[in-house]
């Protein structure tokens, strides 16, 4: 079975297309109010970190060492 999220703009056309989607045997129709989009459960999923670095004192020098400390990228902004 193959599962499609149609975001119809219009609400009176919305419900035309449910209307044959329905009528039509082999179609089972499910509706789901404020379904989120992509962009939405990504910010969520960032929304879950928040506190992550709580209580640890970082500068930003800190994460900069940590993260290009190995590459051999320097601090050129100085």
């Amino acid at each position: 079975m193959k599962t499609f999220i149609l975001r119809i703009e219009e609400d009176d056309k919305a419900m035309d297309l449910l209307r044959v989607l329905r009528d039509i045997s082999y179609v089972q129709v499910e509706e789901k109010e404020n379904v989120p989009t992509k962009a939405q459960e990504k910010t969520a999923k960032l929304g879950e970190m928040c506190g992550l670095w709580k209580g640890r004192s970082l500068t930003l020098e800190d994460l900069r060492a940590g993260a290009w400390g190995h590459s051999g990228v320097t601090n050129d902004t100085d």
